[in-house]
């Protein structure tokens, strides 16, 4: 048995993209260092990892270390709804129910990162995804793992509530993508249902 957890999320302001192109680290400080989306002919998509590395992201910094090995091989996403994609592990941003085909616009930011010949500053061009914009995916859980992890109930900030509940709470505050702790990629968590599934 396994439970489904049908969820929406909906861009706040906008999400960065945080795949690199090739760089040129000889001409490092010249060269603008270029981020982008996974695309293919259908439109703009995250993975199964992205969402993985969210929850596992808000695994540690909960403490709950456990919690990230079961996300890693217990915790399985798929888009919605299956008919349109080829691929259920592409989850598409979508505008008006439709995929969305290329980013709004590009974002230029300075930045500092570590190279084989020590710290240098960099020009970023990142291409950005803007409101309004959505993810429409499930997380299917074993039933033995939801009920031991995820259903169970912590104090958090004075509040009872299940860790399930509470990831989705983080996530918003989290986000997703490129440079977030800019404060980009905030999220709203719009839809939530959990249904009961039988069968593998």
């Amino acid at each position: 048995m396994w439970v489904k957890i049908s969820l929406r999320m909906e861009v706040i302001e906008r999400v960065l993209a945080n795949t690199p192109e090739s760089f040129d680290e000889e001409n490092s400080s010249e060269s603008p260092r270029k981020y982008v989306f996974m695309r293919d002919k259908h439109g703009i998509y995250i993975t199964e990892r992205n969402i993985k590395g969210l929850f596992k992201e808000i695994a540690s910094m909960l403490g709950i270390r456990k919690l990230k090995n079961i996300i890693a091989h217990g915790v399985f996403v798929e888009a919605i709804p299956p008919s349109l994609h080829k691929n259920p592990k592409k989850i598409y941003f979508v505008r008006d129910s439709k995929p969305i085909k290329k980013p709004d616009k590009v974002i230029k930011r300075g930045g500092r990162v570590m190279t084989l010949r020590g710290p240098r500053s960099i020009i970023k061009e990142m291409e950005a995804i803007e409101a309004p914009a959505e993810l429409h995916f499930n997380i299917k859980i074993p039933w033995p793992i939801y009920e031991s992890y995820f259903n169970r109930k912590i104090e958090y900030n004075g509040r009872e509530m299940t860790v399930l509940s509470l990831f989705m709470m983080m996530a918003q505050e989290v986000g997703i993508l490129g440079d977030r702790s800019l404060g980009e990629g905030k999220i709203k968590i719009s839809h939530r249902k959990v249904v009961e599934e039988e069968g593998t």
